[in-house]
C-alpha cells in the first residue's frame, strides 16, 4: 500500500528511533507485516528490527529468506492458516516438518502461522 521509497523517506528513520528505544531497554523491536517483503527485508534489518512475523506463505518462500537474511533477523511464521484449516493432520505435519529442517537450523526461527485465512 506504501511504496517502498515512501517508507524510507519517510517511515524507516521512525522506527529506527522506536528500535533504538526498544535495544537502550534491552527489549527486541519485532514488527508484523504481511505480503513479500524482499524488497524491504535489508531496509528493516538496517533500521534495528530484531524479529519479523510472519513471513508470509502466499508470496515468501521461507527457505529462501532463512538463506539469504536468516543470520539477521529472527524469522516467524510461514505455515498458511488455509492448511492449518483445511488440510489434513498428515498435510500439516508434513509442511511443519519441512520448514523445521530447512528454517531452523543455526537457530533464528519460529514456527508459526502465516496470513490470515481469506474466507469469503
Amino acid at each position: 500500500m506504501i511504496s517502498p521509497a515512501a517508507l524510507q523517506k519517510h517511515v524507516f528513520h521512525w522506527y529506527k528511533k522506536v528500535a533504538d528505544k526498544c535495544h537502550d531497554h534491552n527489549r527486541i523491536f519485532l514488527m508484523h507485516s504481511d505480503g513479500d517483503l524482499s524488497m524491504l527485508m535489508d531496509d528493516l534489518i538496517a533500521m534495528g528490527l530484531d524479529v519479523i512475523q510472519p513471513i508470509d506463505p502466499s508470496c515468501m518462500d521461507m527457505t529462501q529468506v532463512k538463506k539469504r537474511w536468516g543470520d539477521r533477523i529472527c524469522l516467524i511464521g510461514n505455515v498458511s492458516n488455509e492448511l492449518l484449516r483445511s488440510a489434513s493432520t498428515q498435510e500439516i505435519e508434513a509442511r511443519v516438518k519441512e520448514l523445521l529442517r530447512d528454517a531452523a537450523p543455526g537457530g533464528g526461527f519460529c514456527l508459526g502461522s502465516g496470513i490470515p485465512s481469506q474466507l469469503g
